[in-house]
């Protein structure tokens, strides 16, 4: 998923290749239930979110808002740097994950305690049926 710079933003290594593996869902129109089809597999290059704000020649990031399927710690981690002067985070978090090697709230709650961030409040609350 491009940000708004059309980059691909990824884990703490400069440059890698990362493996996205996601469910495929549907929902059975009759009751509403999902059903599980085959897992998908895409190779995606990537670059950390550091490497990019050097390279794009940016003094300094002060707001984020993020929205990448769960990978949103892989990418905190990989702009430790960046992250010294963002005055505020908006991230999308899940309780329970939905993908394949997803982190959840509290993991990516703990990092950004760990990065000097303090939790405000959660915005838009969504759910889905279990």
């Amino acid at each position: 998923m491009g940000n708004a710079w059309g980059q691909r933003l990824g884990a703490k290594h400069p440059k890698l290749e990362r493996y996205c593996h996601w469910p495929r869902a549907r929902c059975n129109a009759r009751d509403g239930r999902k059903e599980q089809e085959n897992e998908r597999e895409i190779q995606v290059d990537t670059v950390s979110l550091d490497h990019f704000v050097k390279a794009a020649n940016i003094d300094r990031i002060d707001f984020i808002k993020i929205d990448v399927q769960g990978a949103e710690l892989e990418i905190f981690r990989g702009g430790e740097r960046s992250l010294k002067d963002v005055v505020a985070i908006v991230t999308e978090v899940e309780f329970e994950p939905i993908y394949v090697g997803q982190t959840i709230y509290e993991d990516v709650s703990i990092y950004l305690r760990e990065q000097g961030f303090a939790f405000h409040k959660f915005l838009g609350l969504a759910g889905r049926a279990v």
